[in-house]
């Protein structure tokens, strides 16, 4: 659930001349509309409790360990930088959620962890992340299990393994509220030798949520696509939105051939607390 990247801890468009005003009325709208005038850098952490570590002592790792270390990072780097105001550091969001066993083979913990950009990103691991640090994940969580993976924008074609995020310009999900959707793979097809059905099903739900996500007030909307199960981050403006969006997602699942609605959680937008903040069950979108 940390900033790092697993990598560094296991060692681990010019723009045509002329356009004038345009340019500059489409950055205050992408402004005001809550986007990035460059696309924000996401990663997508998902991790494994180590097997010698219990949940009790897991869940403390995080509220005492990663959680506050994580956010420390991100606002050092907002007063090293001079920043005023939310998103302007290097680290802009941060959303840890811990699924309890909610599936089998499902991770014990899911982070959207959001940077300003990929060189933000760089720069944030090295100037933050101490060996000891790196070192430390791997007392917690499964070293060949967990894994940390970049967020790409959505480009109409889905491959399972990837994470796609359909608004790559949307920075503001610190401000929003956000909820983590889970939608497992049919477990009569679970083993089946040809997986392109349910591949194919996911790409059209990505493809028909560019037109049905406004229709909804959804404006941050990052899905992971794993062979047995997938999961999506979604942003609201306000948590009444929020609600009733979650109540349309679970109408749109009854249609789906191949996949199936498992659970969702809807993250509390929180300072971190000095203990408990995060418990099975439950998700943050940590303020600061």
């Amino acid at each position: 659930m940390s900033i790092e990247n697993k990598e560094v801890g296991r060692a681990f468009e010019a723009r045509p001349a002329g356009v004038g005003l345009c340019i500059c009325w489409l950055g205050l709208a992408l402004v005001l509309s809550g986007c990035a005038s460059e696309p924000v850098y996401h990663r997508l952490w998902r991790g494994m409790m180590a097997p010698q570590v219990k949940q009790p002592e897991f869940i403390s790792g995080l509220n005492q360990i990663f959680l506050p270390q994580t956010v420390e990072a991100g606002r050092a780097a907002e007063v090293a930088q001079g920043a005023q105001g939310r998103g302007e550091g290097r680290l802009l969001a941060y959303q840890p959620v811990v699924t309890a066993e909610a599936l089998p083979q499902f991770p014990d913990d899911i982070a959207l962890v959001t940077y300003k950009s990929k060189r933000d990103y760089d720069g944030l691991v090295q100037d933050a992340a101490s060996d000891r640090y790196r070192e430390l994940h791997w007392q917690y969580y499964d070293y060949e299990a967990s894994r940390s993976i970049a967020v790409v924008p959505f480009r109409g074609v889905v491959k399972v393994g990837d994470v796609y995020d359909l608004y790559p310009r949307f920075s503001e999900w610190r401000s929003g509220f956000s909820a983590l959707f889970v939608q497992r793979r049919r477990l009569n097809l679970a083993t089946s030798a040809d997986p392109e059905p349910y591949r194919a099903e996911v790409e059209f739900y990505l493809k028909s949520s560019l037109k049905q996500d406004l229709e909804m007030n959804i404006q941050g909307h990052v899905v992971a696509v794993d062979p047995d199960y997938w999961i999506e981050y979604l942003s609201w403006q306000s948590a009444d939105q929020r609600r009733r969006g979650l109540e349309e997602l679970k109408k749109r699942d009854k249609s789906m051939k191949f996949s199936i609605y498992s659970f969702d959680v809807e993250l509390a937008n929180s300072f971190l607390k000095k203990t408990g903040s995060l418990k099975p069950g439950s998700g943050l979108n940590i303020q600061w």
